[in-house]
């Protein structure tokens, strides 16, 4: 099931939330709505949205401050994050994109660039996760491959086990079984200890 693309919005100003709202409105996003910063970062880490819009100035928790939490947290880091500044105000973009805002918005917004940032946003998110999930897939299999590897191979000489001979007699699989008796094996463990016994068998 695909989940539908969400958007938290974070703004202690009830108006720009719902102009936000109105300008994305078409294009059939879940939306969350957080009052100041404490809220947004509660919702954020219990929807998990696909972006999340933030004002800076804001009670409780100011902008800057739930973005360093959201970043901090590893379940919300990878969420993009667009940070509202006021026009001009470029100490507060540099300090944004330092704290690891994704995005830049400037008071009053324009809606094209403003759905343009956030289908990017979303796309860009979307190929990271189906890379993540490949990847960990990749991982996966790796393991299996060597827990597999492990449990069928002894783990001194790498020559297949006990478990692989049985294996191969239940699947009546053709197989070979050599038996070797080395003379006075015991003596050079009991003097020289399993650590030389082991170095002497790995040649053989």
């Amino acid at each position: 099931m695909i989940k539908q693309p969400s958007i938290l919005i974070v703004d202690d100003n009830a108006d720009s939330r719902l102009a936000v709202i109105a300008a994305l409105r078409k294009k059939e996003y879940l939306f969350y709505e957080a009052k100041d910063g404490e809220e947004g970062v509660a919702l954020a880490r219990k929807h998990l949205p696909s972006v999340i819009i933030m004002d800076i100035n804001m009670p409780k928790l100011n902008g800057y401050e739930a973005l360093e939490l959201l970043k901090a947290d590893s379940n919300t880091e990878a969420i993009p994050v667009i940070i509202v500044t006021a026009i001009g105000s470029m100490d507060e973009k540099i300090v944004a994109l330092e704290k690891g805002a994704d995005g830049l918005w400037s008071k009053p917004f324009d809606r094209k660039i403003l759905l343009e940032q956030i289908e990017s946003l979303i796309k860009l998110k979307k190929l990271q996760n189906e890379s993540l999930v490949a990847l960990e897939n990749t991982l996966l299999h790796r393991q299996s491959q060597e827990l597999i590897r492990y449990y069928y191979t002894d783990s001194l000489t790498s020559l297949p086990n006990r478990s692989q001979l049985i294996k191969n007699l239940e699947q009546q699989t053709r197989c070979g079984l050599i038996l070797i008796d080395i003379d006075s094996f015991k003596d050079i463990v009991y003097f020289y200890g399993h650590a030389i016994g082991d170095a002497f068998l790995k040649p053989l």
